[in-house]
């Protein structure tokens, strides 16, 4: 992928387990459908991109959560307004490490 075309470094967009192709696809599906001519059009693409790779990345996420949720065997969906935490807020406040901080940024 050519940084100076796209203005997506795919390096900074990965994190392990990620594969740097899809990225490529991705990026190369949306240039192909927009076909941005100007600096302010590839930044519109890239920011359309930049979101999808995250929307992504983050269902991933939250279906691990719930899948983690269920292998220990938790119920997943208590906690929804009768006080017991469900999963995925226990995970943002009580696991040292993940999502501990998000609310800072």
């Amino acid at each position: 992928m050519n940084a100076l075309k796209t203005g997506i470094d795919a390096q900074s967009q990965l994190i392990r387990g990620e594969e740097p192709a899809a990225l490529e696809e991705l990026v190369a599906e949306y240039h192909g459908r927009f076909r941005p001519t100007t600096p302010e059009q590839r930044m519109l693409v890239d920011t359309l991109v930049d979101c999808e790779w995250l929307l992504r990345r983050f269902r991933a996420v939250e279906t691990q959560l719930w899948e983690d949720a269920r292998r220990l065997g938790t119920d997943c969906f208590v906690g929804f307004g009768d006080g017991v935490q469900s999963p995925l807020n226990a995970a943002r406040f009580e696991v040292p490490g993940t999502f501990g901080d998000v609310g800072r940024y």
